[in-house]
């Protein structure tokens, strides 16, 4: 019976019944690091004393969810600082030498944020900054970028019965942090979980990531066009395969899109496609990035299609996720980054990116990040 090719909003938890397998890991310190909780304010956060020329507020987008802390300051001066804060009583475990912090960041015109770890106990008061974001030095640009994992790991002082993790902007720009988490460290005391620092995402203000211009329009799948996501086109109707516009399941955001198959072939080929703006003079590759999550995936592509000016068409597969040999079993992951570079023909008029489903399985993607890279020039 052939399915119906009308989008689907299917909600997550239909798709991914089983949790991955539980890990013994170190228990976050950090209650509220993904700022969802609280009314007026976020629960446990507090900010610091008033600072002229700074606005602290609980900014209504986020890395994970929908919340984040903001700090803006547009005044030219390093101090006072302005922070948001929290402190946590807690039994230091035996053994703890170090303390592990990271957070979420995306900056704009950031000249220097701090994340700072601070200490009370036995030996007093102290602190340390675990990760600078920001101009290092005078020659240095103020960091501009979409969401980005910092993380560090400091000594933790003998004694230590109170720690405090402070969210601070010296200098001017604006600066958000989300998914706070800071982990107890030491060689016989559990890991904290997978860091997931391969998890990137374009900026969705300035369009740009960190490294240059995303070329991908409605990159992480939140704009509709009617009951598709906007910008993106579906293949055709294939036996056995379900569109998938997810819903409530995501990398950034709220929504991904992916494949259902359960048919037990590789052709034809199901797909979602978005046509990309022409090549530059002078761009001899494109790299991309893309956020995959997969349950019994078989074989699934990511791949770029060419046009050229003597009217030729190719194609390069920039990423494989599945099975690669017969005897490999598929691919079951949470969501996981992968990058890659293809060369693009010398005469190349026109680009595609399509999320491609061949084998059986359960697929999802979102965040996804193209850019043109120009041939070096020769000194």
């Amino acid at each position: 019976m052939r399915l119906a090719l009308k989008s689907i909003a299917v909600a997550a938890a239909a798709l991914w019944p089983r949790a991955l397998p539980a890990e013994p890991y170190a228990p976050n310190l950090i209650r509220n690091g993904g700022m969802e909780e609280g009314q007026r304010l976020p629960v446990v956060w507090e900010q610091g004393a008033k600072v002229p020329g700074v606005t602290c507020s609980w900014a209504n987008e986020g890395f994970q969810g929908n919340r984040s802390l903001k700090i803006e300051k547009s005044v030219n001066r390093y101090f006072p600082i302005a922070e948001w804060s929290q402190r946590v009583e807690t039994q230091v475990p035996a053994g703890a030498t170090h303390l592990e912090v990271r957070a979420w960041v995306r900056a704009r015109q950031m000249t220097k944020a701090i994340l700072d770890a601070q200490f009370s106990g036995r030996s007093g008061p102290s602190h340390e900054w675990v990760s600078y974001i920001g101009a290092k030095t005078p020659r240095d640009r103020p960091a501009s970028h979409g969401w980005k994992l910092y993380e560090g790991s400091v000594p933790l002082p003998q004694g230590t019965s109170s720690i405090g993790i402070s969210l601070q902007v010296y200098g001017p720009g604006t600066v958000w942090f989300d998914e706070v988490s800071a982990y107890c460290r030491g060689p016989n005391l559990p890991p904290p979980p997978p860091s997931q620092a391969g998890k990137v995402s374009p900026d969705d203000s300035e369009k740009k990531t960190e490294e240059g211009a995303n070329l991908v329009a409605n990159w992480s799948f939140e704009e509709s066009d009617d009951e598709d996501p906007a910008s993106w086109q579906k293949g055709a109707a294939v036996d056995g395969v379900e569109y998938l516009w997810l819903k409530g399941d995501a990398q950034h955001g709220n929504r991904s899109v992916g494949f259902q198959k359960t048919a037990k072939r590789f052709f034809p080929i199901a797909e979602w496609v978005q046509q990309l703006p022409k090549p530059p003079a002078g761009a001899r590759h494109a790299e991309f990035v893309a956020s995959v999550k997969a349950k019994n995936v078989a074989k699934s592509v990511i791949d770029f299609q060419f046009e050229t000016i003597s009217g030729n068409s190719s194609h390069a597969w920039a990423q494989y996720i599945g099975a690669q040999e017969p005897g490999d079993a598929p691919v079951t992951h949470d969501w996981k980054a992968y990058r890659g570079t293809v060369e693009l023909p010398p005469d190349v008029s026109g680009v595609r990116i399509a999320l491609q489903m061949y084998g059986s399985g359960v697929i999802a993607f979102d965040s996804i990040g193209v850019r043109y890279v120009e041939e070096e020039k020769q000194p």
